[in-house]
């Protein structure tokens, strides 16, 4: 039995049934974050990377992305893009764009129960090597948080989506499958690792074309708001237009900068 103290005095609660305890200042927080406006409650970063060689070669890279996510109650909606440029000015190279990359969505997740949650999805991306001028994908599912910890979260998600792909030569539409997990981890106190990978199989037509995303990054504390990121990406499409490649494989790194709101 606890005994709390009110305004009106003090009166006596099980533990079974009290939800929460709270001093002044947290309970202020707390109901801020339940009646926020939009702006409230964010939390992300933004990854900045450039990269420059002169001499027996000239070339610049350049990569910013940007994720950030609001929760509330049982919602989370997560906002990302990123952009990815590399170019070389020597004479001879072939091609002088070496990567041309832009691509950026939205999801919002609902736990339905504290390991069920349902999910939509909307994403963009283009691809100037690949001659994608946009591939605009909206979807939902199901997912399921196979780990919830501290240290460590794994969801598994499920659904399907339409695609519709919007290259030089070709445009088409399609149904497809969306299958994927997202992990993260603390490796130690300064360092996180994230990783993501998602599979779209082609349901609209026979044949086993489908799309595969993955993702492997570090997020290395150096201050405050200031930490080190390296990332891996990698893109691949059974059915690109002819004479182009299917697989895109992508490395960058440089600073990343915390945020909160």
């Amino acid at each position: 039995m606890l005994e709390i103290e009110t305004e009106a005095g003090e009166v006596e609660a099980t533990k079974e049934n009290v939800v929460a305890v709270r001093n002044g200042i947290e309970q202020l927080a707390f109901e801020k974050s339940q009646h926020g406006d939009f702006l409230h409650g964010w939390e992300g970063g933004l990854d900045a990377g450039l990269e420059l060689t002169r001499g027996n070669s000239d070339t610049r890279n350049l990569r910013f992305a940007f994720r950030s996510a609001r929760k509330v109650g049982r919602g989370n909606l997560i906002l990302y893009a990123e952009s990815l440029y590399s170019v070389d000015d020597l004479p001879k190279a072939s091609p002088h764009i070496t990567a041309d990359e832009k691509k950026g969505g939205v999801r919002f997740d609902r736990d339905l129960t504290s390991r069920w949650f349902v999910f939509a999805n909307a994403d963009f991306m283009s691809d100037g090597l690949q001659d994608l001028n946009l591939r605009w994908v909206q979807g939902g599912g199901l997912g399921y948080h196979l780990i919830k910890s501290t240290r460590s979260t794994l969801d598994l998600l499920g659904g399907a989506n339409f695609t519709r792909e919007s290259y030089v030569e070709v445009q088409r539409n399609l149904a497809a499958g969306q299958f994927g997990e997202e992990f993260r981890l603390k490796l130690g106190g300064n360092t996180s690792l994230i990783q993501n990978s998602a599979y779209f199989p082609d349901i609209t037509k026979s044949g086993g074309n489908y799309r595969i995303n993955f993702s492997l990054g570090t997020i290395t504390t150096i201050a405050k708001s200031l930490g080190w990121q390296n990332n891996i990406t990698d893109s691949y499409v059974t059915n690109p237009p002819a004479g182009k490649k299917r697989n895109e494989f992508v490395f960058t790194s440089g600073l990343h900068f915390a945020f909160s709101h």
